[in-house]
């Protein structure tokens, strides 16, 4: 969508997907989201163009797959 490679990265941040995968079994479970800095701390922020297009690029998916 973007004329962008996608980034496909394993980070620590797999709890909710970890505890989805428990409850439903052997599923495909994917993350996406938008560039969030300083995580956990007080300085704590995201990226809002990184959000619009995070938003579009699932909006996008889900009427590809509807």
């Amino acid at each position: 969508m973007y004329n962008e490679d996608i980034k496909v990265e394993a980070i620590h941040a797999g709890l909710e997907t970890g505890i989805l995968r428990e409850k439903l079994g052997e599923i495909d479970i994917v993350s996406i989201g938008s560039n969030i800095y300083d995580v956990h701390t007080p300085d704590e922020h995201f990226s809002i163009s990184s959000t619009v297009r995070t938003i579009e690029f699932l909006a996008e998916v889900l009427r590809q797959i509807r």
